[in-house]
């Protein structure tokens, strides 16, 4: 709430505040529990839903005004590493017969819908 309340203080009447994180209330999240590749300690201290940003928003004097899921480009080696929370056999057989080069030139957009980008005014 602080820093939401920094980034309010820092924005004009009207100022946008654009933020990107983990959506902690996502099918995947909730299937996955532990294993959830978000789940990283060392870089998210916390975790938020749509409700939860909206509540901390609204604290902080500003008013979501659209939320939505996103996903980004991703290439099959990375798709691949990170399936390793998973299962570490795939990647190990990719790696040992020379395939991971290959993989790393083949991407495209994935969207899990596990994470989200919100949109507040102040």
């Amino acid at each position: 709430i602080s820093t939401l309340k920094h980034a309010y203080r820092l924005l004009k009447k009207g100022g946008i505040l654009f933020i990107v994180t983990p959506n902690i209330g996502s099918i995947l999240a909730n299937i996955t529990k532990r294993r959830w590749l978000h789940l990283k300690p060392d870089e998210h201290i916390y975790y938020y839903s749509p409700k939860t940003v909206r509540i901390l928003l609204n604290k902080a004097n500003l008013k979501m005004v659209r939320w939505k899921p996103i996903g980004r480009v991703r290439n099959l080696e990375v798709i691949a590493y990170k399936s390793q929370s998973y299962s570490k056999i795939p990647y190990a057989v990719m790696r040992s017969v020379g395939l991971l080069p290959v993989l790393r030139k083949i991407s495209f957009n994935l969207n899990p819908l596990d994470e989200m980008m919100v949109i507040a005014k102040k």
